[in-house]
């Protein structure tokens, strides 16, 4: 069975902000990995409480409201691996001013009907140069 519409329907709540959709769709340990380690953002979250409560607050708090932009530019399955590979366009206007323009890619595990870790690999420099820095 395909899990490519379980990621989509993570996709189409994370552009609108529909927490009740994407709790319904994450594990409720789910492990997130942004990759890297030049912007405080990259490091693993552990739990939906620190997926929404650290990684989701911060990129909320970073975006000026309603300008967040998330467009799929590919999604490819390894059903063997229960593996969702997506590209996603994301494109947003910065609290600072700044436009975050960025190509994310995400490798995404599922099980169980829901997403329990994903590695996101993205252009951290893009990061650090649109979303402030926690004081």
């Amino acid at each position: 069975m395909s899990n490519l519409p379980l990621v989509e329907r993570f996709w189409a709540a994370n552009a609108t902000g529909d927490v009740d959709t994407l709790k319904a769709v994450l594990a409720p340990d789910v492990e997130w990995t942004v990759v890297g380690r030049t912007v405080p953002i990259a490091k693993t979250y552990h739990g939906q409480d620190e997926f929404f409560g650290e990684l989701i607050a911060t990129l909320i708090a970073s975006f000026t409201p309603g300008t967040v932009q998330m467009t799929v530019t590919g999604m490819f399955e390894d059903l063997e691996r229960s593996t969702v590979v997506t590209q996603v366009h994301e494109r947003a206007e910065s609290i600072t001013g700044a436009t975050f323009d960025n190509d994310i890619v995400t490798v995404m595990t599922i099980a169980d009907g829901r997403i329990v870790a994903s590695a996101e690999y993205m252009d951290l420099l893009e990061v650090s140069r649109s979303i402030p820095t926690p004081e």
